[in-house]
């Protein structure tokens, strides 16, 4: 009987160790298991968040950069368009001094005191400036164009030689309202230039063009090619110092108009005592338009009809010969 309950502690014993040692192996197996399990858990999260905070950062600048783009392209487009009308308002207000200065050219051919072979530059300056409000409309005035030929002083005498003279006064202007609210806003500039240099022995120009001449001769109807049968034979010389150049047949001279329009600043109205009534400062975008007209007059010369002949020539019956002389005048634009 004492043996049998030895026995019985001994193994009481042996099974409360037994639980004790896979108590703590099973605690310390679990733990094991915990703590990898949130290792790797916290491993996956910062891979991810990684990932994501550049991803997000990338596409929020593309965006940005993608608004921002399309706003300066949108302002730009609006720029331009508003440029253009301006442009346009400007141009369809300088149109009408190549009109003007179409008319002044028919009128001066038609003036009575030119003389009747064909004019010089003197002889169409001089009808010009000689009755100068006869070539000036109501609402213009009258200007005088400078330029410095020798690059010393501006020499405004009229003593000179027209070719040599450093001023013209065959310009003119006139006030024009580009808004149409009534009141002038801006100056049109308009002027007649056809004068050419003068030239040596040699046949060649004293000096280069200056901006009071004709910007270039007549134009070359050869140019055209050979559809057009005006331009066979055609070519280029200046006749003597009297600004009409030989084309063929026929004699040419280039006319060239050149307008502007400037805009009227408070300044300006000050300055010139403007009156407030009918002028005013030019409102929004200031716009600067140039134009350039260039008109060739042709004329058949008077020795094209001409009769020569040195007693060769008889006519019967008799009772005299009577010839007809005129000339045709041609305009090409």
């Amino acid at each position: 009987m004492y043996r049998n309950r030895k026995l019985v502690r001994a193994i009481k014993k042996f099974f409360r160790q037994f639980r004790r040692k896979s108590s703590s192996t099973v605690k310390k197996q679990s733990l094991w298991l915990l703590r990898t399990f949130i290792v790797t858990k916290k491993r996956k999260n910062w891979a991810n968040s990684g990932f994501v905070l550049p991803t997000v950062a990338m596409v929020s600048l593309v965006v940005v950069l993608l608004t921002i783009a399309i706003m300066f392209r949108s302002f730009e487009r609006s720029n331009n368009a508003s440029n253009v009308r301006v442009n346009q308002a400007v141009l369809n207000a300088a149109t009408p001094a190549i009109d003007r200065a179409r008319a002044k050219i028919d009128k001066l051919f038609s003036d009575p005191t030119l003389p009747r072979s064909t004019p010089s530059d003197n002889s169409l300056y001089n009808a010009f400036i000689k009755d100068l409000g006869k070539y000036t409309f109501g609402d213009e005035t009258p200007l005088e164009v400078r330029y410095n030929l020798d690059g010393g002083s501006i020499d405004q005498k009229d003593d000179k030689p027209l070719e040599e003279r450093e001023t013209i006064k065959s310009a003119w202007r006139f006030p024009v309202d580009t808004d149409n609210n009534g009141k002038y806003d801006t100056f049109t500039l308009y002027g007649v230039y056809f004068r050419s240099p003068t030239r040596g022995n040699d046949g060649k120009f004293n000096r280069v063009r200056s901006p009071l001449d004709a910007r270039t001769p007549p134009m070359d109807d050869g140019s055209l090619g050979g559809q057009c049968s005006a331009a066979r034979g055609t070519s280029f010389s200046l006749i003597g110092d009297s600004g009409w150049y030989k084309s063929g047949a026929n004699i040419k001279k280039s006319f060239f108009v050149y307008a502007t329009n400037v805009p009227i600043d408070s300044k300006q109205i000050q300055v010139e005592n403007l009156k407030n009534t009918d002028f005013e400062a030019y409102k929004g975008n200031k716009g600067f338009s140039a134009l350039e007209f260039q008109q060739d007059q042709e004329r058949v010369p008077l020795n094209n009809n001409a009769v020569v002949y040195e007693d060769d020539l008889e006519i019967a019956p008799g009772g005299g010969l009577d010839i007809m002389v005129g000339f045709l005048l041609i305009v090409t634009y």
